[in-house]
């Protein structure tokens, strides 16, 4: 079911003129609208994946999709998230907020995949915690969904409206109505889901997690109107990971006084004796449980420094006119 609507909808573009695309300066002139934050928008235009699928997606579609971008956000379920089934709280808090998926994608990550997502965030990330989250990430597929905000606020692009609503990563700081708190993420490691702040991360995340191509056609969709919500089954895709409880308990992780760095690599020599199959990923309770405790004391480690580009989730204080970078607040992507 997941598979088939991935691929659904899909419509032929037109390319305009090629030379376009090689026109850096045709991304610039709507990088205003893409980010808030002029420190963002150096960074990003420096890198060549992003600049070449930013002019691409401008030459194929037109400036309409720097609109369409206004009113749509991205929110991908990450693997943890369907280990611990959180897609009908989902899809719930999105409803009664205003967002109807209209489209999705599925991509699965590689380790250079997830530390571009996150290069600007995991600059001051402790090892162990990158060691853990690449491991979290390599479960399984990731399924990201297009959303159509239906209770936009003026001035406010969706994806900002909707990575408000997030909440920030740290767990002290959640509060009741925001989607970290509902879904009961317990630790700053495992958060279940990914939303890009802004347009301009939209376009830089899903250049990453898809086929250029791929993006473009996504992306184009989505300046068709009136958009169509597509109609989800609330069961699970077939290719996800999930806990087996007719697996034995392989034993414990380690021994007492491991330090962490030690732990996080014995737990993926663990994890290497469930991964390597063609199927998808099927783990016992208890190595899960195992796992989930040791992001636990991971995420209590320290994180001094700045951010590079800090989520906006994480900023305080939360209002409408908090730019895209701050200084740093203790808080983490993914």
């Amino acid at each position: 079911m997941f598979t088939n609507l991935a691929m659904a909808g899909v419509r032929s573009i037109d390319a305009a003129d090629p030379s376009a695309a090689a026109d850096a300066a045709a991304a610039d002139r709507f990088g205003s609208r893409l980010t808030m934050s002029p420190r963002k928008w150096e960074l990003y235009r420096e890198e060549p994946c992003f600049k070449v699928a930013c002019c691409r997606l401008l030459a194929e579609t037109g400036p309409a999709v720097v609109d369409s971008l206004q009113r749509h956000a991205i929110l991908a379920v990450k693997p943890e998230g369907w280990i611990d089934g959180v897609f009908p709280r989902v899809t719930g808090f999105l409803a009664r907020h205003g967002f109807e998926i209209v489209g999705m994608f599925r991509s699965r990550l590689t380790p250079i995949m997830i530390r571009e997502v996150w290069r600007y965030q995991w600059n001051i990330a402790p090892i162990e915690r990158i060691e853990l989250s690449e491991l979290l990430l390599s479960l399984g597929p990731l399924y990201g969904f297009v959303l159509h905000d239906t209770a936009p606020v003026d001035g406010i692009p969706a994806s900002v409206r909707l990575a408000r609503l997030k909440g920030p990563a740290l767990t002290a700081r959640q509060r009741p109505g925001q989607l970290r708190h509902e879904l009961r993420a317990p630790c700053r490691l495992v958060t279940y889901v990914h939303i890009p702040d802004e347009p301009a991360d939209i376009i830089r995340d899903l250049s990453i997690l898809l086929d250029r191509a791929e993006m473009v056609r996504l992306l184009a969709r989505t300046v068709d109107a009136p958009p169509s919500p597509l109609r989800l089954d609330i069961g699970e895709p077939s290719d996800v990971a999930r806990v087996d409880d007719s697996l034995p308990d392989p034993g414990p992780v380690g021994r007492r006084g491991d330090s962490l760095w030690r732990r996080a690599l014995l737990m993926k020599a663990a994890f290497a004796d469930y991964t390597g199959g063609d199927g998808p990923v099927r783990l016992p309770r208890a190595l899960w449980t195992a796992m989930l405790d040791l992001c636990a004391d991971v995420s209590a480690l320290p994180t001094p420094g700045e951010k590079r580009v800090e989520p906006l989730a994480d900023i305080r204080p939360e209002t409408p006119g908090t730019p895209a970078t701050a200084p740093h607040q203790d808080g983490e992507r993914p």
